[in-house]
């Protein structure tokens, strides 16, 4: 091979590698302008709105892409509940924060009124 041909090999090399790496800035971006535009206080209340729900802390939520996210918290539970119960409760959660904020994946542990949580009201937007 040539100098020439090597050269060129290597600006085409360095003009992809500055393509992807654009690519992938702007897809940064875009997500995080996102996860900015979501109002946490605005998913707690309506979480805590659901019946049986009594407060949610712990709160964490990331963007998987420019179209959903994920989300892990604890939920206080009103009384007492069987296993069928909160698997009713947890179907609600989720399919209103799969349709109202763009929740792919959650993650919710159950808490009853009177546990301890050391992590208390904790709204955290993001793990980045």
């Amino acid at each position: 091979m040539t100098a020439s041909c090597l050269d060129s090999g290597g600006h085409l090399g360095l003009s992809v590698f500055e393509f992807v790496t654009g690519l992938i800035s702007g897809s940064v971006a875009l997500m995080a302008d996102a996860l900015h535009n979501l109002k946490l206080d605005e998913l707690a209340t309506e979480v805590e709105f659901i019946e049986g729900v009594v407060e949610i802390h712990h709160l964490h939520v990331w963007e998987l892409d420019e179209h959903s996210r994920a989300m892990e918290a604890h939920v206080v539970i009103a009384g007492r509940r069987t296993m069928d119960d909160l698997e009713q409760l947890k179907k609600r959660i989720k399919a209103l924060l799969q349709k109202r904020f763009m929740m792919r994946h959650s993650t919710l542990e159950f808490e009853s009124e009177d546990a301890d949580c050391e992590d208390g009201r904790q709204l955290t937007p993001s793990h980045q």
